[in-house]
This record gives C-alpha cells, structure tokens and sequence, in this order.
C-alpha cells in the first residue's frame, strides 16, 4: 500500500539551493509514496522555483509553493544567527496549509537517508507533535531551559516534526507562541 504523506519546509531564496537538495533526499528515499511538498516561500525567486519544480515533477510527486507575507513576522525577534523569519513561519503552518490534518514538517538543512514511512505511520492523534528531544540543550545548556521558561518541560529538535495540524488548530499554536515570545524575549 502506498503512503500519502504531506511534507512542507520554509525556506527564502537563500536556502532554496539546500530546500532542492532536501527534496531530493527526500525523493530518493521514498519514491513508492505518494508526497505532495509544500513550501512556505518568503521569496523564493522564480528560477529557483522552477528548478525545484523540474526535480519533484520528474519524480511524479506534486508541490505547491505558498508565499508568506514577511510582514506576518516583523515583530519576531531574531536574535540568533541561524533564525530567520522562515523559521517561525511553522508556527501557522496551518494557516497556510488549511486542508491538511497530518503533516512531516522537515528544515531545508535536513538530508533524509531512508523512507520515512515509519515516521509518518506514527500515531499522534492524542498529540500535537512528534519531535526527537534535543540532547545539547538538555545535558549542555540546561540554564538556558530556565532561561526561556522551560526548566521543567523537554527541549526538541524543531528541524523534523510529525505534525497533527487538528490539534495545533485546536490549541491555536500561533497565539500560545506569541504569548511565550513576549514573555521570554530570549531565545
């Protein structure tokens, strides 16, 4: 039987060269599921689209770009390198991916090297993600879990997420977020 999955990344036109590279990992990994992509594109320009399209239509596979409007995020803080606005655009993911209810969100600098059909099969129906715990913060920089407000909860990895977009629609992820950024304005 094969899989349907949904996968989407955020990505700018600076890391659509990795987005492509990314897909394709994906791609070759899987080609007997059935993937429709999504990107959540902050300005992704058209050659570059064009490219990423030509590499999942010679797959069979099917994408759709959304454009996000940066504005959304101006008042996000970015105050680590590595953070940019495509990174919290996740965050109303169901905003812009409204008719999904299962989602393998997947960061542009991730390379998969096997199916991901275990993943997807995993059930998260009485959760609202699947996430692997990120060690580093944990054991390494636990002060920087209080820091943020999150000493006696668990630090994941947001790089790979199994997504339940009914329960994040149900919790209403965006407004939870934008209280915790404005309360902990350290990230």
């Amino acid at each position: 039987m094969k899989t349907n999955m949904n996968i989407a990344f955020s990505s700018d036109n600076n890391y659509a060269p990795y987005l492509a590279i990314s897909i394709l990992s994906v791609l070759k990994n899987n080609s007997k599921s059935e993937i429709s992509f999504y990107v959540l594109d902050f300005g992704i320009d058209n050659n570059n689209k064009e490219i990423i399209e030509s590499i999942v239509c010679n797959h069979r596979k099917s994408i759709k770009f959304i454009s996000v409007d940066k504005d959304e995020f101006a008042n996000f803080p970015i105050t680590i390198n590595y953070i940019s606005l495509a990174t919290y655009a996740r965050l109303n993911i169901t905003q812009y991916i409204p008719d999904v209810d299962k989602l393998l969100y997947i960061d542009v600098d991730t390379l998969t090297n096997g199916s991901l059909d275990d993943l997807w099969n995993t059930d998260i129906e009485q959760y609202s993600l699947a996430a692997c715990k990120d060690f580093f913060i944990e054991i390494e920089q636990a002060d920087y879990k209080t820091k943020i407000g999150l000493e006696n909860h668990h630090y994941f990895n947001a790089g790979v997420l199994l997504i339940n977009m009914r329960r994040w629609r149900e919790l209403n992820v965006l407004e939870v977020s934008l209280t915790w950024l404005n309360k902990y304005k350290v990230l």
